[in-house]
């Protein structure tokens, strides 16, 4: 679906304004960060992903162990290669890896598996972790009678649970509100296929208005309806937006790269601070935070078209010269 990368790209720059604008304030060339907003793109790429899952399931016989495989050979071969990256930053320079966040872990991060004051190499894999959280539940509704309604419960109850403090610091990881945003974007699918998008659009809205008047600090109920809004505005315009393709055909093109872009485009970032803070390069606000910009999303986009694609073409190969059992 075209629009659904549109959305992909409109999440991933998203995310790189944010941690443009932090970086700015970040060095005083900004007095805050003008791009806040952006960090919320994280919550439309969890509802796009709740979304995909089912759609790419849809009316399919898939089993656990071939659904875990095709996401772990999506999602973490490229993983590795960046936090390889980060590794030999961080073994050169320590300071310049999560400085102003918990020591960094090398195994919890290749691992992606949580520890209690450590963070990651690459700062925003933490979103991984939850995403394969998401695709273990969703992987386990593949085993029961009604796939949609089990994910949709387990979803929920984990969401429901988030709701309560937790001593133990891996339970309270697991029960996370982020895993409402999954379901939000599996619910989006329902009322696509039933071709009630429209109505999905006006439920989530008066409860975000709700939410908005009540003053929720629940993420799920705040900029997660939100995302749900837009995502569904775009899902809905999905034949005018095929209609226009050579028009959209740039974005869409971001968002077959927005993987790459969203997992790279920190060391860009990165490499823009130190150049400023030894030439005082681009002090001009405007000037840093869009050459910074540009040159993130170039990069990440080179490193989309030699490298990702060139390692899914590979071992797309390689699953396909294997030998059929049975």
């Amino acid at each position: 679906m075209v629009s659904i990368q549109l959305l992909r790209a409109i999440a991933a720059l998203a995310v790189v304004l944010y941690h443009v604008g932090r970086k700015s304030d970040f060095l005083a060339i900004t007095n805050g960060n003008y791009f806040e907003v952006g960090k919320y793109g994280v919550d439309l790429f969890f509802i796009i992903s709740g979304f995909i899952m089912a759609y790419i399931t849809h009316g399919k016989s898939v089993n656990f162990i071939s659904f875990m495989k095709k996401r772990f050979v999506r999602i973490i071969p490229i993983y590795w290669v960046l936090t390889s990256v980060a590794l030999a930053v961080f073994i050169i320079s320590p300071s310049s890896v999560n400085s102003t966040m918990a020591p960094p872990g090398v195994i919890n991060s290749y691992l992606l598996f949580p520890v209690e004051g450590k963070s990651m190499l690459l700062e925003v894999a933490w979103t991984l972790r939850y995403e394969f959280i998401f695709y273990i539940i969703f992987s386990l509704s593949l085993l029961t009678p009604n796939r949609y309604v089990t994910v949709s419960v387990l979803l929920g109850v984990v969401w429901a649970c988030s709701k309560f403090s937790y001593e133990n610091y891996y339970i309270g990881f697991f029960f996370t509100h982020y895993m409402g945003e999954f379901l939000l974007g599996v619910l989006s699918f329902l009322f696509y296929t039933k071709g009630k998008s429209l109505t999905l659009v006006v439920l989530s809205s008066i409860a975000a208005l709700v939410g908005y008047f009540y003053g929720t600090h629940d993420g799920v109920l705040t900029y997660g309806l939100y995302s749900t809004v837009l995502f569904n505005v775009f899902v809905m315009l999905e034949d005018k937006i095929k209609s226009n393709e050579s028009m959209v055909r740039p974005l869409s093109y971001l968002g077959d790269a927005s993987y790459s872009i969203y997992l790279a485009h920190l060391f860009i970032i990165a490499a823009a601070g130190i150049l400023y803070k030894h030439t005082e390069f681009m002090n001009d606000p405007i000037l840093f935070n869009v050459s910074t910009l540009v040159a993130s999303v170039f990069f990440s986009v080179l490193f989309y078209e030699f490298v990702e694609r060139i390692i899914t073409r590979k071992l797309t190969a390689i699953k396909h010269a294997a030998p059929s059992v049975g």
